[in-house]
């Protein structure tokens, strides 16, 4: 595994649950986090895709109550124009797409 299951490791050895949402392996993952003594559970998930980010929401609600930390290690916000999460259209996720840089 690479950076974002070394974070998630961090932030569940500090005592957070963790939901490990990726397209792949995210159950083995979450597994292995489970192995070592914390909460967490694995979502496939695809972020250019609403409807797999609300699930995985969801899941992460109804597991855990609520969502107080988003750790985006997609590998693609480097390519959207830098403002706060919240005022980017989910169509912008997808790549290439509109507000991508040159």
């Amino acid at each position: 595994m690479g950076i974002g299951f070394a974070v998630a490791t961090e932030l569940a050895a500090r005592g957070t649950f963790v939901v490990i949402a990726d397209t792949q392996d995210a159950t083995a993952a979450a597994m292995r986090l489970c192995e070592q003594g914390y909460r967490s559970i694995g979502v496939k998930v695809d972020v250019s895709s609403v409807e797999d980010t609300n699930a995985m929401a969801a899941a992460a609600v109804a597991e855990f109550g609520g969502i107080d930390i988003l750790v985006n290690n997609a590998g693609i916000y480097s390519t959207l124009l830098p403002r706060p999460f919240e005022e980017i259209d989910p169509t912008e996720w997808r790549s290439p797409g509109p507000g991508m840089r040159d």
